[in-house]
């Protein structure tokens, strides 16, 4: 009710890829153990997050999956946390409406933090997530050159590296710094 503006400057995106691309900060909501844990947030913490990397004026993103079945694991491995929020272990999933009202509620208490509370912003801003997607395709193709991957453990030793580097939120120099190592394992392997 009264959130006419907001409906009418929704933007709507062909993928996930394009809607996350301009952020520095992408977290996926999501009930569900996954075989290989992201680093997860608690809502709090989250919210924290999501504003103080935001104060700047750069766009971050809280990323839900459908109703029915939330995120899928290629579309978490995108975000660079997961948001889980705690409830009890029979029913530990909240149906969307819930979910977004729940953590939409700790980012409006957070945005009411005063500044000296609130979580520290990086000292350099973490890699846009449309530049992390860059590195990912170029390290896949790094590993390919090489022989690295095995049959069918290739998306699980994808999965697991992007968590890697999603937990080290490079900057842009330092991805600078992980391309060029990358050309040099693609060039000696040719």
């Amino acid at each position: 009710m009264g959130a006419k503006d907001l409906l009418e400057k929704a933007r709507v995106f062909e993928s996930l890829e394009e809607a996350i691309g301009d952020c520095r900060l992408a977290i996926g909501s999501s009930a569900r153990e996954r075989s290989f844990p992201h680093s997860i947030l608690e809502p709090r913490e989250c919210a924290a997050r999501l504003v103080g990397e935001a104060a700047d004026g750069e766009p971050t993103a809280l990323v839900f999956g459908p109703e029915r079945t939330g995120l899928a694991n290629r579309e978490l491995d995108q975000c660079t946390f997961q948001v889980r929020i705690p409830a009890n272990e029979a029913f530990s999933s909240l149906n969307l409406g819930a979910a977004v009202q729940l953590l939409c509620y700790e980012i409006f208490m957070a945005s009411r933090t005063p500044e000296e509370e609130a979580v520290a912003r990086p000292k350099e801003k973490p890699s846009l997530q449309i530049e992390m997607d860059h590195f990912y395709d170029h390290l896949e193709r790094a590993l390919d050159s090489r022989g690295y991957f095995e049959g069918e453990m290739r998306e699980v030793t994808l999965s697991k590296l992007r968590r890697l580097f999603n937990r080290g939120r490079p900057h842009s120099g330092e991805l600078k710094l992980l391309h060029t190592m990358l050309k040099m394992l693609h060039k000696d392997s040719q």
